[in-house]
């Protein structure tokens, strides 16, 4: 029985990956937005019909990959096509005929420039039980591998040098039901602020201001909370400043003493730990 549902599984895979994407197909990268790591969606909402062809309509390209914002994409078997809308032009984006030495060029719109791809080599990969295609390639603007049917593991199109790629990875995709979890030790909309010993999640209910700031920092909370202490941690994982039970009501803080840099806000109330990001400038 077990193989049964294996070869199902398997069916069903080779058609998301073979076949053309789905309308809600949608692909989860880790992007850094200075100092938090936070989930971008990149979802196909929609189809058009070009020249006979049925291209999917994308959302969620803008800022690291905004040269491609104006795109459309469409899959044919081992290859993955995309479409400037603006001029009509019509380039490549992954080809998985390739194969070791081969090597290809990721044109960006609008412009003379490409990202040449070079494959250094192809491998069969097990991602959460499913076994993948895997181009590894020498392009850090590209990504360090390619997933057939899925796409770079950076981001869908390069980024070139306007993200950090220490923070820009695939965690999740999603096509017709189909759900590939590519990191299980974090969620797939998960949002955290990155520090040096630890991970913070952040909480959205704190609001620091102004951020960034110069002398003094004011803390706003949305729910009224018993505050038992609140610390102040530099880049490094040190406590700067701490200060104990303090009013909820108004929360001012001096940062003058402070060197210019990104600073985690603690926050230890009855109900819990919420950290939050500020910038000293």
């Amino acid at each position: 029985m077990k193989r049964h549902w294996f070869l199902i599984l398997f069916i069903g895979w080779c058609h998301q990956i073979f076949g053309q994407y789905e309308v809600g197909t949608q692909w989860t990268y880790s992007l850094s937005d200075f100092g938090i790591i936070k989930p971008q969606f990149v979802e196909i909402t929609g189809d058009t019909l070009i020249g006979g062809e049925t291209w999917g309509v994308l959302s969620g390209i803008e800022g690291c990959a905004s040269d491609f914002s104006n795109c459309v994409i469409r899959k044919e078997a081992s290859k993955v096509y995309y479409k400037d809308l603006s001029s009509g032009e019509e380039f490549m984006l992954y080809d998985f005929s390739l194969g070791e030495g081969d090597s290809y060029t990721i044109a960006v719109p609008g412009s003379t420039f490409e990202y040449t791809v070079y494959i250094d080599s192809v491998r069969l990969v097990d991602f959460s039980g499913v076994l993948l295609n895997v181009q590894y390639i020498d392009n850090p603007d590209v990504g360090s591998y390619i997933i057939e049917g899925i796409g770079s593991e950076s981001f869908l199109f390069p980024q070139g040098n306007i993200c950090d790629p220490h923070y820009s990875s695939i965690r999740c995709f999603n096509s017709g039901g189909y759900f590939l979890d590519f990191n299980p030790d974090q969620e797939c909309d998960e949002t955290y602020i990155e520090g040096s010993s630890k991970e913070y999640e952040v909480a959205d209910h704190i609001k620091i201001l102004p951020n960034p700031a110069m002398d003094f920092i004011s803390i706003e909370m949305e729910s009224p909370e018993k505050i038992e202490y609140l610390r102040i941690i530099d880049g490094r994982g040190n406590i700067v400043k701490q200060y104990g039970k303090l009013d909820q009501v108004d929360i001012k803080i001096d940062i003058t003493d402070l060197n210019t840099g990104l600073y985690i806000l603690e926050i230890n109330c009855i109900n819990g730990v919420y950290f939050n990001r500020f910038v000293k400038k």
